[in-house]
Formats: structure tokens, C-alpha cells, sequence
């Protein structure tokens, strides 16, 4: 079953909040949920809850730079069926200009285990796929990549990267930005979530994080047990 996109949705917040919260979100079964974070503030705890009790894990290290901007990437694997999740980030202390944007996937793994990932904080010069995340390798055709960039400096224009398709484009403020994008990647590869800016940045520039995703197998590849050639269902959540 090839990862298709689902559904997104970003929410922000300007008064100074310890929390923030997505509006009700409908989730099928089994799908895979990814939060990014961002907050303004030198408190950069952070933790992802919802209404419908999925486990949610930090992807990596969060970002923090500039001394007040967070930027976190978050998943819940396999997640519960719900007609009205309502997700909420919750800070350590109370932050201004806050952003939680959510993305939906269909078709990742529900066993899920996390390929590795590629993120840093740079400062590059105009030009084409000149914002990176740093790369990223796929085991598996057909992965799924998402990437997230957050900036500051509202003269600046940030476009999608080379094969990425743009997913949310969320104006935090009027001098903080936010990008998600994703790519499925036909043949496993290494590579990095990109995206090309119209003017230099000036400092600190960017922080961008990229995650991979395999796509659900019908059946695991085979293996020896016994002399025999066994197969292994994948992981099904019921109720």
C-alpha cells in the first residue's frame, strides 16, 4: 500500500500561552500523525498530547536558536481512530507567537521503526535548494520523507524544494515563518529535505528536520524458522 497524504492543519497563537491546540481532527485507524512545534520563549520544554490517547514521540533533538525559537518535529505511529482529535503542544512556561501544524499519513508502517533523520540550524545564501535539512537515508522504495523548516525575516520568500510537495505554509508572525513539505522517494536513497530562498538570510537563518517513513508491507519478507519459510502479518490495531 503506497503512503498517501490524508488531510493537515496548522493553528498559531500570539498571546503569550503555555499551550496550544489544534482544532477537532478527524484520524483514521493505523495512520501516522506528525506534529511540528514552535515557540517563543527561552523555555523550550515541550510535550504533544491528544484527546485520543496516541503516544507521541520527539523526532531527534528540538531546535532552539536565536535564543527564543523552538522547533520540534513529533509522531504518533499507528494512531487510534478518532472523529474529533483535538492535539495540544504544552510549554514549559507561557510563550508568544506559538504553532502547532499536524499532517496526516496513510500507509506507513504501523510497526514503525524510525529510519534515520537529518536536521541543523544554518545560515545559506540565496539559490536554488539552498536550505537543507541535511540528508537523510531510505531503506525501502517508496518512503515517505517530511520536512520542516522554520525562519525568521518575513522580506524573505521560502519555496518547496526540488520533488518536495508543499504541505503547510504557516506565518507564525510577521518576522517568524514555517514550511512542511514531504516527497515519496521511488528508490531508497540518501537525501535531504530542501527549499529555495529568494534573498540571503540574514542571522541565525533557519532550522530545518527531516524524518523518513516506510511504507506498510502486506507481508515481511520471509524468513528461515525451523527449516520452514515463515511470514510475519503486520501490525493491526483493533476496536
Amino acid at each position: 500500500m503506497p503512503i498517501t497524504l490524508v488531510n493537515s492543519q496548522q493553528n498559531i497563537g500570539s498571546a503569550s500561552s503555555t499551550t496550544i491546540a489544534s482544532a477537532a481532527w478527524a484520524n483514521t485507524a493505523g495512520n501516522l500523525l506528525v506534529a511540528f512545534v514552535s515557540g517563543n520563549g527561552a523555555d523550550t520544554t515541550h510535550v504533544v498530547t491528544d484527546t485520543a490517547g496516541n503516544t507521541w514521540t520527539e523526532i531527534g533533538t528540538h531546535f532552539f536558536f536565536d535564543g527564543d525559537t523552538i522547533w520540534a518535529m513529533l509522531y504518533a505511529k499507528n494512531c487510534v481512530s478518532a472523529a474529533g482529535n483535538v492535539v495540544t503542544a504544552t510549554f514549559g512556561s507561557a510563550q508568544a507567537d506559538r504553532a502547532l501544524i499536524l499532517v496526516q499519513f496513510a500507509g506507513a508502517d504501523r510497526a514503525l521503526i524510525l529510519v534515520p533523520t537529518g536536521g541543523q540550524t544554518a545560515l545559506p545564501s540565496t539559490g536554488s535548494d539552498n536550505a537543507t535539512s541535511t540528508a537523510a537515508t531510505a531503506n525501502q522504495n517508496n518512503s515517505l520523507y517530511v520536512g520542516g523548516i522554520v525562519h525568521k525575516d518575513s522580506p524573505i520568500t521560502v519555496s518547496t524544494g526540488s520533488g518536495f510537495t508543499q504541505i503547510e505554509s504557516v506565518a507564525i508572525s510577521s518576522v517568524r515563518l514555517a514550511h512542511v513539505e514531504f516527497l515519496i522517494q521511488g528508490t531508497a536513497a540518501s537525501r535531504d529535505a530542501t527549499w529555495t530562498v529568494s534573498n540571503n538570510f540574514p542571522s541565525p537563518g533557519y532550522a530545518a528536520r527531516v524524518a523518513i517513513f516506510e511504507p506498510e508491507k502486506p507481508w515481511a519478507e520471509p524468513a528461515l524458522f525451523g527449516g520452514q519459510t515463515i511470514y510475519r502479518l503486520p501490525a493491526q490495531r483493533w476496536g
